[in-house]
């Protein structure tokens, strides 16, 4: 096999299964039919409605879209995407409440590029290898800098106190999220779990557990998506789940008196009303 064939081999490869994941994250997309996690939000978010407290959706554009069930509530809203949803601007026209960042929450205080292309995947981090990073530009994916913040400067820069609910889904930035949230710390936080993205998957694990450690947050909820013929809403279990490397899900993580038992019997029977009959293990 001559180089320029072993080139053209590998850069196939690559291209299956850059494809493959797109295919998966659709799949995933799909497989959200009954928002399980949209339900848990709705039900605190109806508990503690409250116009002097916030809810950040980090992570805003791609579906299911949070910021949407937060207008139905007193909260104030905060969203943060490199995607400017057509919406937001007439959203905050016509609501005070609302107010979004558009940029990226992660390590730095610097721009991070991205690529922008593919509208399922609409924006991808640059922070690739390489080789990846020729394959977007070869596949017509602009890239482009994108305005990224800490944690902590952005809570500091747009005056936010007293946060409620965050929501964290930035596909492998989490625990730069995570790691810096004690001097901020909300009410409950909902983060992404993926086995797939192992090396951020151990690092948001250390963080997770540092919160339990210091006792920020006691308890917790885990919508687990590692078998979807057998979806499971596991109450407390957060010690097997964070020492495991195949499990898949959605955290629901919550500070003292916050969760308590009245209202697991009261998910339960909503989980049980769903076509797979999902179950909270008190």
């Amino acid at each position: 096999m001559t180089k320029h064939n072993f080139n053209s081999y590998i850069y196939d490869k690559i291209k299956k299964i850059c494809f493959e994941f797109i295919n998966l994250a659709l799949k995933k997309t799909v497989f959200y039919n009954e928002y399980q996690e949209l339900k848990i939000t709705k039900y605190f978010l109806s508990r503690f409605n409250n116009s002097d407290q916030y809810c950040i959706d980090i992570g805003a554009s791609p579906p299911p879209h949070f910021y949407k069930i937060f207008l139905k509530y007193k909260f104030k809203i905060f969203c943060v995407d490199p995607i400017q949803l057509s919406n937001f601007n007439n959203i905050k026209k016509l609501n005070k409440r609302f107010n979004y960042f558009k940029g990226v929450i992660s390590h730095t205080n610097r721009p991070i590029r991205f690529f922008f292309g593919l509208k399922e995947i609409e924006a991808v981090s640059s922070r690739f290898s390489p080789v990846i990073n020729r394959f977007f530009k070869k596949n017509n994916f602009s890239a482009k800098n994108v305005n990224s913040l800490t944690y902590n400067k952005f809570i500091k820069k747009f005056k936010i106190k007293n946060i409620f609910f965050l929501k964290i889904d930035t596909e492998g930035s989490e625990f730069y999220i995570i790691k810096n949230i004690k001097k901020n710390a909300p009410q409950i936080i909902m983060v992404e779990y993926q086995k797939e993205n192992l090396k951020s998957c151990i690092k948001l694990k250390k963080a997770i557990k540092i919160l339990f450690k210091e006792k920020l947050f006691e308890d917790s909820l885990f919508v687990d998506r590692t078998n979807p013929s057998k979806q499971l809403i596991r109450y407390n279990d957060h010690l097997r789940i964070l020492s495991s490397n195949n499990i898949t899900g959605n955290f629901f993580i919550f500070k003292k008196n916050i969760l308590r038992k009245q209202d697991l019997i009261i998910l339960n029977k909503e989980f049980r009303k769903s076509k797979n009959k999902k179950r909270i293990f008190i």
